[in-house]
């Protein structure tokens, strides 16, 4: 099951202040599928289990997994 973060708490928590890309990037991204998330009406969340995986297929399995 997806761990969804709003787009908001997204950019407060992973970026200092003054260095978060413009929302509608960060929107680009999604509906691109170059950042996991999804649109739910008119609110875009990040899919944070699949954001925060390494690159290594085991361990990314284990996460996912979980």
């Amino acid at each position: 099951m997806a761990k969804l973060m709003k787009l908001t708490n997204f950019i407060e928590t992973q970026f200092k202040d003054g260095e978060a890309p413009d929302k509608r990037t960060l929107i680009k991204l999604i509906n691109n599928n170059q950042l996991p998330g999804k649109q739910i009406g008119k609110l875009y969340y990040v899919d944070m289990q699949r954001f925060e995986l390494t690159g290594n297929s085991l361990v990314d399995n284990v996460l996912l997994a979980s």
